[in-house]
């Protein structure tokens, strides 16, 4: 990301309030801060810090996907609704502030 090209930034955690609002109606590039990331990224704490993080995944199931049956009654992982919205407006997802700042 070269920061020269950055129209407008806009940093936010709740897709309808922030992300949508300042990419649709302002046009401006969106940042959505994503700390469930964290979860995934291997040495996370040690690149962007500690984070205290509860997880709530093993009760709700995956943050980014869902589990559905295919076609076979298999069991298969699809992107939620969620992060399809997310990927169709927001320019980048980080898991923290810091992770833009070492950007």
């Amino acid at each position: 990301m070269k920061k020269s090209s950055i129209k407008g930034l806009f940093l936010g955690d709740h897709l309808t309030r922030d992300v949508v609002g300042a990419v649709e109606d302002a046009k401006w590039d969106g940042i959505m801060v994503i700390e469930d990331m964290n979860y995934y990224i291997k040495d996370s704490e040690k690149l962007y810090g500690p984070h205290h993080l509860y997880r709530y995944d093993k009760y709700w199931g995956g943050y980014f996907w869902d589990e559905v049956d295919d076609e076979n009654g298999k069991k298969k992982e699809v992107k939620n609704f969620f992060v399809d919205e997310a990927s169709k407006r927001a320019r980048y997802a980080i898991p923290s502030v810091l992770a833009l700042a070492r950007m």
